[in-house]
């Protein structure tokens, strides 16, 4: 019996909202840290580790997940990975205490790292030479949850207890386990590889080391305690030895031979500080109106309003109609944006006048946050696309590589941020220093994006009968 044809609109709706809920889960959380913290009394470095720890497990199986979406089918293992969320979610809700609500977000976390990849090979298997559009609407979910996280999350804090922000997303969760067994087709699968399981634990030994020493480092701002030093020689000592490995396995955890290629090397560079500017530094703009500014709680909750919703705004805008533009355009256009919102917010502006109307604080800083949203909205759909040309007969890994890349910056950034306020008597000023050097970071990348070859551009002229030299 023949399978019947894929609907293409049908599966990219069963998709995409995985995608927002993976994205709620992230942001729906920071909200509820301080009572968490107060609920399961522990200290806020415990209960930060709540996020961490969710990033980290994205981090390191992100590459494996897109390996295993290419190698065992794409519906089996998109699937498999909801299913895990979705138990873990329940499990972070009736955790008793921080141990084990770590424990469950680093499963949920996961789960959470097949979504992307899964998401992206079936979108691109389903729509095929007309998948840009469709990845980039799936690049605009992720504002969306950002948008509504923190607005259900303070929802439910001021009615109901903290562990429903866990349990919010379970029934739309299982209602998508049961959409996707239905509606996802089953696409042959390749012979599956051996898992490269050395290649995971220097992986994940190496990051979290890392990782664990640079936020020591950030809380002892005095003498250093001998554990750092240790924990910052032997995390790049076991990414070294990652690299060494994984060039000579015979199935290797991360496809390094897609690296050799410039263009693709150039990209997933640039997707590293993509991932500082999307990922780390939104988490503290509500933090920096707070102590530059002296904005309310209530008002900082609203802060990242306006950069989610232009981030959506230009992603859909871009998805239309960037084939037209090519993607080096809009990356560039992007990269532009985000570094003038930076360089806004790295002056510290207070009271700025437009002819006889003064802009209060909270909406001057949502107009900049509103510049560097679109910034991101441009670049975000692009840049997704921009890699998968770059590997077109291994989507699954391509897309594995590149959320590792991006999430790996988010991190960085995340650690690295505070070790950096740590070292200022005045974080707003350490702040703006921080804005000001990443702004610095986004121009220097693009060069790079000249280096990536527009396959966008080139399909868009070629269906208008033009040659990509006009």
């Amino acid at each position: 019996m023949t399978q019947r044809a894929p609907r293409p609109h049908l599966i990219l709706a069963v998709v995409a909202p995985v995608l927002l809920v993976a994205s709620i889960n992230s942001t729906i959380v920071a909200v509820g840290l301080p009572t968490m913290r107060r609920e399961l009394g522990t200290s806020l470095a415990s209960i930060g580790w709540t996020i961490t720890a969710f990033q980290l497990a994205q981090t390191i199986m992100m590459p494996l997940a897109g390996k295993l979406s290419d190698d065992l089918g794409r519906k089996r293992v998109f699937i498999a990975a909801l299913i895990l969320f979705t138990s873990c979610t329940i499990a972070s809700g009736l955790s008793p205490n921080i141990g084990v609500l770590i424990g469950f977000r680093i499963l949920q976390g996961f789960g959470s790292a097949f979504f992307q990849p899964s998401s992206t090979a079936i979108v691109s298997d389903t729509f095929g030479a007309k998948r840009s559009t469709a990845i980039g609407l799936l690049a605009s979910i992720v504002p969306i949850g950002a948008i509504a996280g923190p607005n259900i999350g303070g929802l439910i804090l001021t009615h109901l207890s903290w562990r429903w922000i866990f349990f919010v997303t379970v029934p739309l969760s299982i209602g998508l386990i049961i959409g996707a067994s239905i509606v996802l087709p089953n696409v042959p699968k390749k012979a599956p590889e051996r898992l490269d399981l050395t290649g995971v634990g220097l992986f994940a030994g190496g990051l979290s080391l890392t990782l664990y020493g640079l936020t020591d480092l950030a809380h002892n701002t005095g003498v250093i305690p001998w554990s750092v030093p240790l924990l910052l020689c032997l995390g790049p000592l076991f990414l070294a030895a990652f690299i060494l490995h994984e060039r000579r396995a015979s199935a290797p955890f991360l496809k390094l031979d897609l690296l050799r290629q410039p263009a693709f090397a150039a990209i997933n560079f640039y997707n590293v500080v993509f991932g500082i500017a999307t990922l780390s530094i939104p988490a503290f703009l509500p933090y920096y109106a707070s102590v530059a500014f002296g904005l309310s709680p209530g008002k900082n909750g609203l802060a990242l309003t306006p950069y989610s919703t232009a981030t959506l705004a230009a992603s859909l805008l871009c998805s239309f109609f960037f084939l037209r533009y090519s993607y080096r355009r809009p990356m560039i256009a992007g990269s532009l944006l985000m570094a003038a919102g930076l360089f806004l917010l790295s002056l510290g502006l207070d009271g700025v006048r437009i002819g006889s109307f003064e802009l209060s604080n909270a909406a001057l800083l949502g107009l900049i946050f509103m510049i560097t949203g679109i910034g991101v909205g441009f670049s975000n759909p692009a840049a997704n696309n921009a890699v998968l040309d770059l590997a077109p007969g291994q989507v699954g890994a391509a897309s594995g590589i590149r959320g590792m890349f991006r999430i790996s910056g988010g991190l960085i950034g995340t650690a690295s941020i505070p070790l950096v306020l740590s070292r200022f008597g005045d974080e707003a000023i350490g702040m703006r220093y921080i804005f000001a050097g990443l702004g610095v970071i986004l121009l220097l990348m693009i060069p790079l994006v000249r280096v990536i070859p527009d396959h966008g551009r080139m399909r868009y002229l070629a269906s208008q009968g033009a040659s990509p030299g006009k």
